[in-house]
């Protein structure tokens, strides 16, 4: 499959390797064209042999792909995904969908109205997160809450993100809450949420994210989220799962099974850094050429920002709201 990669952040740069480096190994993709609007970037990949340009319309006149890769910062995405279905070609889209909840929505009628987009959040792809959820289905029963904490004293974020309004939920409480979606099965129905930044902060925008929230099926979730503190978790965090037979424990990344007459803790699976972009690659190729709809299809993956703008209405109303789309 042909493919035009746009974006070499460093985000940009780590996916464009991996379909260079799938081109020469696995041969089933080519990637044709690498768009930046920064000509500064292009030397970067120059060893690349593939032409390079400053916009994505130019590219797609040189010669069409099958689909593009939009690796760009969240402020950008839009304007790559109009000028790509404007030409009738899927996209494969970094997370998060956009800072923006109204491009959220114009993104879920694209896909309404026949264009194909897939978000890739990695997260879901992991082995040990899909290990993770097999396990808490096995052993669980008459799940009551959730709990999950995330910790990160993060100074060295993508520019971007020291600009944003939201760089806490909008580009890292988006991976936890399609975690909390995916590892549960079920959806947020209604929260409420305080937002704030530490006056000797280093991001503009909100850094610290509590939320109380109600579940399907009465699951209460409780989360508590940073991104400039000390103590850090992994980038999954730490989570509890509370069911009526037992306890699970999701600790730098290791499980842990406290249940009613027994204690296990079963190893998690291994990979490496770029196994999962590799799935959601194939996943993606798949739904291209008329196979199932990928699990992070855009229609499933606006729930995850209604959650987030939710709680951003929750936070200036002072009182729960419910999670909705429109």
């Amino acid at each position: 499959m042909r493919v035009v990669h746009v974006g070499l952040g460093d985000f940009g740069l780590w996916w464009c390797n991996v379909l260079y480096e799938r081109m020469k190994e696995r041969k089933d993709i080519e990637l044709i064209a690498i768009v930046d609007r920064d000509k500064d970037t292009h030397k970067h990949v120059s060893e690349y042999d593939v032409p390079c340009y400053t916009d994505l319309a130019d590219a797609l006149e040189a010669g069409r792909p099958d689909f593009v890769l939009n690796s760009t910062p969240p402020y950008a995405h839009m304007a790559v995904n109009r000028v790509a279905f404007s030409h009738n070609i899927p996209v494969l889209m970094e997370k998060p969908i956009s800072e923006d909840f109204e491009e959220v929505l114009e993104c879920l009628e694209f896909a309404d109205n026949g264009q194909k987009l897939m978000i890739a959040e990695s997260y879901r792809h992991f082995i040990r997160t899909i290990f993770v959820k097999e396990q808490l289905a096995k052993h669980l029963h008459n799940l009551s809450s959730v709990n999950m904490v995330f910790r990160r004293h993060h100074k060295e974020a993508g520019k971007y993100h020291f600009d944003m309004e939201h760089p806490t939920l909008i580009d890292i409480s988006i991976h936890h809450f399609d975690l909390l979606r995916f590892l549960t099965g079920k959806e947020v129905c209604k929260l409420s949420a305080q937002l704030n930044t530490p006056e000797w902060s280093w991001y503009k925008g909100v850094s610290n994210v509590k939320i109380i929230a109600e579940m399907d099926d009465n699951v209460q979730f409780c989360y508590d989220a940073s991104m400039d503190s000390h103590g850090e978790t992994s980038w999954i965090g730490d989570w509890t799962f509370t069911a009526e037979n037992g306890v699970a424990r999701l600790i730098d990344d290791k499980l842990h099974f406290h249940m009613e007459d027994s204690y296990f803790s079963p190893d998690l699976p291994q990979e490496d850094e770029v196994s999962d972009k590799h799935r959601m690659l194939d996943a993606f190729m798949a739904y291209i050429r008329g196979g199932p709809v990928p699990q992070t299809d855009i229609r499933d993956q606006v729930k995850n920002a209604a959650i987030a703008e939710a709680a951003i209405q929750a936070a200036k109303k002072g009182c729960a709201v419910e999670v909705q789309l429109r």
